[in-house]
């Protein structure tokens, strides 16, 4: 017996100094380059603009084309994350305008792009290029294409293959990324910082690619991003301007890009190009001034013309409808993107292929227990231990954990903040009328962690936006997620036409990873934006504002309070950082909910003048209605009854609302539904169709 007992102690024993000896070596092996460097001028997109000016006969700074191709060579030649962001510029250059580059800088952007790596598998990884998000994976695998098109017999030096060796890797990943595409949809849904970057690598597809299926593929995809834009978008119009107000629910949103369209919406600029042409190029708010940066190649390709006289592409006019249609009696609008974890698994999509890990870390999916096994393989496999994103796994990097089945076990027990970055599948809820437009991903991630996913927003004006989180930090707190972006834990949020209830379970303890929670809900309701605003009923829960025929009302389950303004401008400087505050922070933005207890909510009312009698009769309509939390269970009647019970059931008047939806579910598709995982997307606005048949490669207006 005593023996059997010191055997299994041993093997115990020896066990834990494996595991152990393993996890040190890993350790031992540091980052050896940092990530992003953010002293840098991202100056690629204006070395773009300056180049392409030089061409039109423009006179331009060449001391400043220099600094700037300098610039780029080195950030790109260090490898730090984003450097993708600049190569795509850099192809662009290369393949329009190195006839206006002299011959030393043409030699040294050449040998720039033809020495760097573009994928996670390729020779030499000792970077920290994040390659993996949605928006990456087609940036390094285009460029790749384009580049090994354009020097197909020469050596790429990183791992010494031909270019036309590299043409064909990329070719393989081009065709998945398509697929994934149409097939779950963006998983960086409604995105408006990371669409820009997806646009620019389509662009130059679209216009250099010689594959005529290929690009037939790419320009679907194309439609289904700009499809998803014109269903989240809100015109807007204000004096001879009109706006597309694209600030919706998202999966990856950082601060600015919530504030308002105004401030964060990057996507603008390249909408108003493609919708609004000439109208909209020049003035404090035109496109040529503000296309000196990522939009540059988006831009460049819908002004450039094939040799037959034909534009590359243009916005189909099914899609232009759906932007300018008419939504004075509201339209309610579903759709569905990327896949949940158990679909992932189904799906087939956790292994090594690129097929799969494509997907899987497209959607962020790192840590949880259904795939991270295959992440640390995976990354294994590859050498990248010493990236600085992914460096955390040294800690758990151990052949025997992952074989016995025990790094799976703890991972599915253990609360890991990175769970929260996994981009899973969101069920879009708009509503929208001619005065405002609200979206909600339907009770996504209920009580998990939430990186950068924005659940809810109420657009206004092209400068008021409103919306609530639950701060994963600290007052002034930055990162991802962090006091604005994200939430500590994702709120059960749910909405019925102007209707949102969302109601959170703040933490108790700290998950592994996680900083100091922040004890509150906040929202951002700018006070400067607004026409009206009512306070006085701040210590009840409410809060009432007015700007142009729209109306809201902010109720909580605490008092209400805001942060001093200047109290704001000394320490929220995470929310500032890439903002103008002296022109956007000048009153009071931060409400916050006193609420004791486990359980905050809040309720978003908005209505229209043309609703109601006057701002005041709504306030008191507002304050007259009945809101009430017991067991679990949010109840609000303002003379229909909506309930919410936390991570179950929302009804509308004892009639449970689904909240799971197909692919698209609203009167702009053929028939009302296109299924998830759709064979073809049919979409008809004002006697306009647009067929997308992905599987016999037919795209046609009709």
């Amino acid at each position: 017996m005593y023996i059997a007992l010191g055997v299994v102690l041993g093997i115990i024993g020896l066990f834990i100094l494996t595991v152990a000896i393993e996890i040190i070596l890993s350790v031992r092996k540091k980052p050896s380059v940092e990530g992003y460097k953010a002293e840098y001028y991202d100056g690629a997109g204006y070395l773009l603009y300056l180049v392409y000016k030089k061409s039109q006969g423009t006179a331009v700074d060449e001391g400043e084309i220099d600094k700037l191709i300098n610039n780029a060579i080195d950030y790109v030649s260090h490898r730090y994350d984003c450097s993708d962001f600049r190569v795509v510029m850099l192809v662009r250059i290369l393949k329009d305008y190195s006839s206006f580059l002299s011959a030393e800088q043409h030699s040294a952007i050449k040998a720039c792009v033809l020495g760097f790596r573009y994928w996670m598998d390729q020779a030499n990884p000792g970077d920290s290029l994040c390659m993996w998000s949605e928006n990456h994976q087609l940036i390094f695998a285009v460029s790749e294409y384009v580049l090994g098109d354009m020097y197909s017999t020469e050596i790429f030096t990183n791992d010494n293959k031909t270019g036309a060796e590299h043409k064909t890797l990329a070719e393989a990943r081009i065709d998945i990324w398509l697929q994934h595409r149409f097939d779950y949809g963006y998983s960086e849904w409604n995105s408006s910082n990371y669409f820009p970057e997806t646009l620019a690598p389509m662009a130059n597809f679209i216009q250099y690619s010689k594959d005529e299926a290929r690009v037939k593929r790419m320009k679907m995809a194309l439609d289904a991003l700009l499809l998803d834009v014109a269903l989240g978008s809100f015109r807007y119009k204000k004096g001879d301007r009109t706006y597309y107000i694209f600030n919706t629910t998202s999966g990856r949103a950082y601060a600015d890009n919530k504030i308002s369209d105004r401030i964060g919406n990057l996507l603008k600029p390249s909408l108003d190009c493609l919708i609004q042409g000439e109208a909209t190029r020049y003035g404090a708010d035109g496109w040529e001034e503000h296309s000196r940066d990522r939009v540059m190649a988006f831009r460049l390709m819908l002004e450039a013309k094939k040799p037959s006289g034909e534009s590359y592409y243009e916005l189909p006019q099914a899609l232009r409808a759906i932007f300018d249609d008419n939504y004075k009696k509201g339209v309610e609008l579903k759709q569905s993107n990327s896949l949940n974890l158990d679909e992932l698994v189904s799906e087939g999509l956790i292994g090594l292929k690129d097929k799969q890990i494509m997907m899987q870390l497209g959607m962020e999916v790192f840590t949880d227990y259904r795939a991270v096994n295959n992440t640390i393989m995976y990354i294994r496999k590859n050498g990248m231990l010493t990236n600085t994103f992914v460096a955390p796994f040294r800690y758990i990097n151990s052949i025997l954990l992952i074989k016995t089945g025990i790094l799976k076990a703890l991972t599915k027990r253990l609360p890991m903040l990175p769970n929260g970055a996994a981009l899973q599948r969101a069920n879009i809820y708009t509503y929208k009328t001619s005065d405002y437009c609200m979206s909600t991903a339907q009770r996504y991630g209920v009580g998990g962690f939430c990186g950068q996913q924005h659940i809810w927003s109420l657009n206004i004006t092209d400068e008021l936006s409103i919306f609530t989180t639950q701060p994963a930090k600290p007052f002034g707190g930055g990162g991802s997620p962090s006091y604005w972006i994200g939430n500590g834990r994702c709120p059960h949020s749910a909405q019925y036409k102007n209707i949102n209830l969302s109601l959170y379970k703040l933490p108790v303890k700290r998950g592994i990873g996680e900083s100091d929670i922040a004890k509150i809900t906040h929202a951002y309701c700018p006070l400067q934006f607004m026409e009206e605003y009512c306070l006085d009923y701040l210590n009840r829960g409410f809060v009432f504002g007015k700007a142009g025929n729209a109306m809201f009302m902010l109720r909580s389950n605490g008092s209400l309070s805001y942060r001093d303004a200047d109290e704001s401008i000394k320490g929220d400087t995470a929310m500032r950082q890439k903002v103008d505050s002296e022109k956007v922070f000048c009153d009071r933005y931060d409400l916050i909910n006193a609420a004791v207890g486990e359980y905050h909510y809040w309720i978003t009312e908005v209505s229209t003048l043309s609703a109601e009698k006057s701002f005041t009769d709504f306030i008191e309509r507002c304050l007259a209605a009945k809101a009430d939390f017991i067991g679990g269970r949010l109840v609000y009647n303002n003379g229909t009854d909506y309930s919410l019970m936390y991570d179950k059931e929302f009804s509308v008047d004892n009639k449970v609302i689904n909240t799971e939806y197909q692919r698209y579910e609203n009167r702009y598709v053929k028939g009302g539904i296109v299924e998830r995982k759709p064979q073809q997307i049919i979409i008809e606005c004002k006697n306009k169709t647009l067929k997308l048949d992905f599987k016999n490669n037919i795209r046609e207006e009709l």
